[in-house]
């Protein structure tokens, strides 16, 4: 499903509804390539780790959850995220507090999103014994 979303959020780019000005999804986020990029990579590495095992999609979870967090907590105090390159390849804008809560706002809830996934209903379905590298034989 994480998949799926990441790849709505390309597509949703590309529907002149949705895009206002030059290129600009919902008026805020500028639609490029490195965007696209980052959102089919994290596409695709969620549906590889979820036809891997479990304990990689935790993994995953955990692992792209801390990065969409700071990202989001990155962009709110300095305006472009790292996770996109943004930070490198756009000039920086005084955008006032609530425009750049706006605009971090979904990899804030994406990054708190996977971290509960991660941490809380990762050990939710799987046993702790499993969980710390022990094998568990199954009948």
């Amino acid at each position: 499903m994480f998949g799926i979303l990441c790849v709505f959020m390309v597509l949703l780019g590309y529907i002149p509804s949705f895009t206002v000005g030059y290129g600009y999804l919902f008026g805020i986020y500028k639609v490029d390539m490195w965007d696209d990029i980052l959102h089919i990579t994290s596409a695709l590495l969620a549906a590889a780790v979820a036809f891997y095992s479990t304990n990689a999609t935790i993994l995953f979870f955990k692992t792209i959850g801390t990065f969409y967090l700071l990202d989001g907590i990155f962009g709110f105090f300095f305006e472009h995220g790292f996770l996109d390159l943004s930070i490198f390849l756009h000039k920086t804008a005084a955008f006032g507090p609530g425009l750049r809560l706006a605009a971090n706002t979904p990899h804030l809830l994406i990054g708190l999103f996977a971290l509960y996934v991660g941490f809380v209903l990762g050990r939710k379905y799987v046993p702790s014994t499993y969980l710390a590298g022990e094998k568990i034989n199954v009948p």
